[in-house]
């Protein structure tokens, strides 16, 4: 179980100053050409620009086809870069004039693919569902205003049949959304090797497993308005991520795995707001030596046992001590952190734990 992270931004706000992807010279400011897209019509129909996609031509070679998996359902219009004022409509296949692509200072070239979708489309009140696991070569995904994803979209992710877009770099979808503010695909980025920068401020509920799972490279991620995490897997093997932050989390329940083989991750705060963890495996933030407990933390069976080699610190320990609520007269508590940790424990912290009515086992 491995996960590399760098950034993901979804929905409102403004765009964060990037943690992990760098631009490389030459390659067009995605930003601003979706930004300055112009609204197309053909034969009586608007077309509006929902996001883009900029590619290496050493990865794709020179045909786009619009065929197939990974075409994105009610909008199969799309502008290039060597023809930007033409629109296309139907399932052709364009090919590149390579005599137009955009040479970067890193000894490839690149080329920019504007998607459109129609007036109807834009509206669907389910949203439009973007698969992009096919096209291997895309390495930014920016989403436009009028973008909305199905719950289901996978984005760039990974199926059984296909394997992910392993040098996809930079989503921003701040100004898009998701159907419900909700992921319910299992796999959204997985194996994304390359992924620096994740951005997705307005979503609120993940309830498909393996969410950015293998995301090696992804350092940073913050989901500020994420209240729901369901499935398992969420962030694991993100062997770079270092922060990781849920400041409105109210209910995390899993299959395990949370954040499992983050080996960069040693600080972890569970927010004041959370009021479920039900992901009681030895797996879970396993690397993770300080996990930052809510003020009368109260929530039994969690195990923070940790990977062997990497106990909690003696800080934590007088942490938790402070942080557990006082059960003295009431229920017992129960909370797993394996023998290693229990041994490291100093006795009058012990003594405190247990005398909150709380066991360690």
């Amino acid at each position: 179980m491995d996960c590399f992270l760098n950034r993901i931004i979804i929905g409102g706000g403004t765009t964060p100053t990037p943690t992990g992807y760098v631009r490389p010279t030459g390659v067009p400011n995605g930003e601003s050409i979706i930004a300055n897209a112009p609204i197309i019509e053909s034969g009586g129909v608007n077309y509006y620009p929902i996001y883009y996609i900029c590619a290496m031509d050493t990865f794709t070679g020179t045909t786009f086809s619009k065929t197939g998996t990974g075409v994105s359902t009610g909008a199969d219009a799309f502008v290039f870069s060597d023809e930007p004022s033409t629109l296309y409509v139907g399932d052709t296949a364009h090919t590149f004039d390579v005599a137009d692509d955009f040479a970067t200072d890193q000894e490839w070239k690149c080329r920019y693919v504007i998607m459109y979708a129609t007036e109807a489309n834009k509206n669907d009140s389910a949203g439009i569902t973007v698969n992009l696991y096919m096209y291997r070569a895309i390495f930014e995904i920016i989403g436009g205003q009028y973008l909305k994803l199905s719950s289901t979209s996978a984005v760039s992710g990974y199926t059984s049949s296909t394997t992910a877009n392993k040098n996809l770099r930079y989503v921003n979808l701040e100004n898009s959304s998701f159907y419900n503010n909700e992921l319910s695909v299992s796999d959204f980025c997985r194996s994304c090797y390359s992924l620096a920068t994740l951005t997705l401020p307005i979503l609120t509920t993940i309830s498909g497993g393996n969410f950015c799972y293998y995301c090696y490279s992804l350092t940073t991620l913050t989901l500020p308005n994420l209240t729901t995490s369901s499935g398992g897997s969420f962030c694991s093997g993100c062997h770079s991520l270092v922060t990781l932050t849920l400041p409105n989390l109210t209910t995390y329940s899993s299959g395990g795995y949370f954040c499992c083989n983050c080996y960069s991750l040693e600080y972890f705060v569970i927010p004041s707001t959370i009021t479920s963890m039900t992901d009681t495996s030895v797996n879970t933030l396993n690397f993770t030596q300080f996990i930052e407990l809510p003020t009368d933390f109260d929530i039994t069976g969690c195990n923070f046992t940790g990977e062997t080699g990497y106990p909690k610190s003696l800080a934590w320990f007088t942490h938790l001590a402070t942080q557990l609520k006082d059960n003295s007269g009431g229920t017992a508590k129960t909370m797993v952190l394996g023998a290693t940790n229990i041994a490291l424990i100093p006795s009058a912290t012990a003594t405190i734990i247990s005398n909150k009515n709380w066991t360690l086992s």
